[in-house]
């Protein structure tokens, strides 16, 4: 069994415990079943990397559940993330991450408004880059079938399937805005259960 733990330290405060659900409910799908079986039956056609053969797929399985990365080769069962957040009014760029820092970057123009399911499937998306899977930069007809876009499939699956059913034990986060009426042009937001 593998542990995530996300690094928030360098987010905005108002961020953080959504994050730690977030982590919870990608722990839970990272060990299911269910992931291991979309997982080593997916077709990586558009791979890139050195992943790109079917036959290493279990081996990239066991890489993911030993938590160890490019950066941290350390198998200590525990895949910690560490995420820091930016604004980009335009472009379509959700996060983003580089081969030689442990940071992934999410751009909270997206990471705000999506569901828990939506955000925690990009931040499993820039794992994978972070275990060496790649894909083509511009959209092209393979690059959804690379491991990254893959997993965003399938982590969402495996969401709908595993937590989407099970409300109570992991509420939606959603962040509420207003502005003060003794403030114009401040706007002031928090975090709540949904």
């Amino acid at each position: 069994m593998v542990k995530v733990v996300i690094d928030t330290t360098k987010m905005d405060l108002h961020r953080h415990q959504r994050c730690y659900q977030i982590a919870k409910e990608m722990e839970l799908i990272l060990n299911s079943d269910l992931f291991k079986e979309k997982f080593l039956a997916m077709k990586p056609v558009g791979e890139l990397s050195e992943w790109r053969h079917e036959e290493r797929l279990p081996e990239l399985y066991e890489y993911i559940m030993s938590g160890a990365n490019i950066l941290d080769p350390v198998k200590d069962g525990v895949i910690e993330i560490e995420l820091d957040d930016y604004y980009k009014r335009f472009g379509s760029a959700v996060g983003y991450t580089y081969p030689s820092v442990k940071t992934i970057f999410v751009n909270t123009k997206y990471f705000d408004s999506f569901s828990n399911r939506d955000a925690g499937s990009n931040i499993a998306h820039e794992v994978m880059h972070k275990l060496g899977a790649d894909h083509d930069f511009k959209a092209t007809a393979r690059r959804p079938y690379s491991i990254p876009y893959l997993m965003n499939t399938i982590y969402e699956q495996c969401h709908d399937v595993l937590i989407s059913k099970k409300t109570d034990d992991f509420p939606e986060w959603v962040q509420v805005c207003y502005r003060p009426w003794y403030r114009f042009g401040f706007k002031k937001c928090y975090w709540e259960k949904k």
